[in-house]
């Protein structure tokens, strides 16, 4: 009896044993591996949402590498608001006079809204100088730039009272691809520094030339 009594113990035992490693086995495998698996999941999806933001964010900024939004824009600005063309499908649909001017004032000032506000003063430039200028703000332009009134005839020079035009400005900017050769620069203009009354809206298209040299190709105001 007594050897009976202990085979049971020692069976109770192993049995007791084995039922409590497979609970913890079972208890393992359904908790630790499965919490791996999702937190894994979640991860990937986390990367793959940063890279796509990532690429549309490098995209928008892409155009304004490529082109000097604010170097068109102040273009734009000298154009439509302080000579007045506020719109051309090409370079050559630009008056004589406000062609000439434009070249005129860009020969002694690189923004015409940091020329004078006050004062008088007298420039000259020569037709090979209006010609050069014209040359790198608009390409290729078949005018005949010694029609313009600010041209002396007898002197075979342009002459000029030079405009005040200085001026404070204000504005937001941004190209946009629209072929291999074109960008569109749209920029907003406001008349406060807080950009709060919109002064007007202009979009001008940009040329690239094969030798990576932009220019001025035609504009558009509202």
């Amino acid at each position: 009896r007594k050897e009976k009594k202990e085979k049971m113990k020692k069976i109770i035992s192993l049995a007791l044993v084995l039922a409590l490693f497979l609970t913890m086995f079972t208890a393992c495998s359904n908790a630790d591996p499965n919490v791996k698996q999702t937190t894994e999941s979640q991860s990937d999806e986390y990367k793959v949402d940063m890279e796509e933001n990532t690429s549309a964010a490098s995209s928008e900024n892409n155009d304004d590498k490529v082109v000097d939004s604010e170097y068109f824009a102040n273009r734009s600005y000298e154009l439509c608001f302080l000579l007045a063309v506020n719109s051309f499908n090409k370079p050559d649909d630009i008056s004589v006079n406000a062609l000439v001017q434009f070249a005129f004032c860009r020969i002694y000032y690189d923004n015409l809204t940091d020329m004078p506000r006050s004062g008088v003063k007298t420039r000259e430039a020569t037709d090979k100088q209006i010609q050069a200028q014209i040359q790198k703000d608009f390409g290729s332009v078949s005018v005949d730039v010694t029609k313009s009134d600010l041209y002396n005839r007898d002197k075979k020079k342009f002459e000029m009272w030079e405009p005040l035009y200085g001026s404070d400005i204000y504005f937001n900017t941004k190209s946009e691809k629209v072929s291999n050769s074109e960008y569109n620069v749209t920029s907003t203009f406001y008349n406060d520094e807080a950009k709060t009354e919109i002064k007007g809206t202009t979009v001008m298209t940009v040329g690239i030339a094969k030798d990576g040299k932009q220019y001025i190709k035609k504009l558009s105001s509202k």
